[in-house]
Order: C-alpha cells, then sequence, then structure tokens
C-alpha cells in the first residue's frame, strides 16, 4: 500500500495541450489560476479522475485529457522552429525590396 501512495506521489512534466482552469478543490468550482496551450505543468498527485498540477507557486485540479506527455507549442510559435521566425525572403529584383 505505502509503495502505491509514494507512487502517485511522484512528480513529472507535462504539457497543456487544450486550455483550461485549475480547481482549488477537486469537488469544487473555485479556480485558482488558468493554463494555456503550451504552458509546462508539475503533475504532483494523480487520483481516478483529476490530476493535481503546479505551475510555479500556482497549484490546482485538471482534468487529465488537458494534459500531454509530450511538448505542445503554443499558439503562435512556429512549427517545427522552436519558436524562432525567419526574415522575409528578399529576391533580387523585385520591386519594393
Amino acid at each position: 500500500m505505502f509503495l502505491f501512495l509514494l507512487q502517485l506521489a511522484v512528480a513529472e512534466d507535462n504539457w497543456v495541450a487544450t486550455e483550461s482552469a485549475m480547481k482549488r478543490w477537486p469537488d469544487a468550482e473555485i479556480v485558482t489560476g488558468s493554463l494555456a496551450v503550451g504552458d509546462k505543468v508539475e503533475v504532483v498527485l494523480r487520483d481516478s479522475k483529476l490530476v493535481r498540477v503546479r505551475r510555479g507557486s500556482d497549484f490546482g485540479w485538471v482534468s487529465p485529457e488537458v494534459l500531454s506527455p509530450t511538448e505542445v507549442a503554443a499558439p503562435g510559435e512556429g512549427a517545427g522552429l522552436g519558436g524562432l521566425s525567419l526574415p522575409p525572403l528578399q529576391l533580387p529584383g523585385l520591386p519594393g525590396q
């Protein structure tokens, strides 16, 4: 039994795949903060229906469906570029360049 509880409390990193509110308590609607797509969170506890996460100094309960074990790019980040943007392509002889 003790080993089972220890496994529940092991922290792991996850990323937010769907925007979500963090609830103060698993059975209450009090919101402690919000999570945006791409936010990195630490999973601190899993129960049968919800997951307790930490982002910075904020803690809250979310549905496991909003989390991903692999990194999720935030909206607006370049696909595969890690948020880098490329300068506009300049071709010689085109007007306006």
